[in-house]
């Protein structure tokens, strides 16, 4: 494309030289046409032939929309660059959900930092609507918050965003005032609770744990625990429970 311009811009600089009695030489020519072809118009050139008229003005419009192809092309670029690096983020976010428990403490804190722009995140990048589709993006404003009464025997009802995919669980949980998940084993893998909002407290194998925001729950497979409401408002939990082969 930019061949088939460049020799458009020459052409066009013959014809115009040839064409106008204004144009005194082929640099005159090609002056004039940087000069429409950019839509500068310094005045110091011009046409007065109908038939260069015309010309100057073939040649703005075609530059003007090959300026406009070009610039599609280039923002395309970076926002299938920004893309790819969202979804590559995403997959090593998850993948350190799964080893949550052999994580350091600065792990850790780097880990919830990243929750908290994991859950902020808003940009349409894509979303995962079935479990044979590439980790990207997931839009729990897309998914029915779907109300559970007495979760695991406990108290209240409570309300999930969920979404089952091939490798863990991702849910958003909504704890209203009282309410509780009642006490239970975690069997497919390690349930992992990041506090996004309210207070309340965890009881996993007997050891009871504050909850309140920024803080993670860890039950591990073969643990069991229960997460109870005990504050004046919502509870809302982050989870992620991970599938072990």
């Amino acid at each position: 494309m930019l061949a088939v311009y460049l020799l458009f811009y020459l052409a066009f600089s013959l014809v115009i030289w040839h064409l106008d009695p204004d144009i005194r030489g082929l640099s005159d020519a090609l002056w004039f046409t940087f000069q429409t072809a950019t839509t500068i118009g310094y005045g110091d050139l011009i046409v007065d032939s109908p038939v260069g008229r015309l010309f100057a003005v073939v040649l703005s419009v075609y530059s003007i929309a090959i300026v406009a192809v070009f610039t599609g092309i280039i923002a395309g670029f970076y926002v299938e660059l920004m893309k790819a690096k969202s979804r590559d983020s995403a997959r090593r976010f998850l993948d350190d959900l799964e080893r949550l428990p052999e994580m350091s403490k600065e792990e850790l804190e780097e880990l919830s930092e990243r929750a908290r722009r994991f859950a902020r995140e808003r940009t349409a990048i894509g979303i995962i609507d079935g479990c044979n589709r590439p980790y990207m993006r997931i839009d729990f404003n897309s998914i029915p918050e779907a109300a559970i009464p007495r979760m695991n025997g406990g108290e209240g009802s409570v309300a999930a965003r969920m979404h089952d995919g091939d490798r863990c669980r991702v849910i958003v949980t909504r704890m209203p005032a009282g309410s509780s998940i009642g006490l239970h084993e975690q069997v497919s893998g390690d349930d992992i609770n990041y506090v996004m909002e309210g207070r309340g407290r965890a009881v996993c194998d007997g050891e009871e744990e504050p909850l309140f925001p920024g803080v993670c729950h860890i039950c591990p497979k073969g643990s069991s625990h229960a997460i109870i409401n005990d504050g004046d408002s919502d509870l809302v939990l982050f989870t992620v429970v991970s599938k072990r082969r």
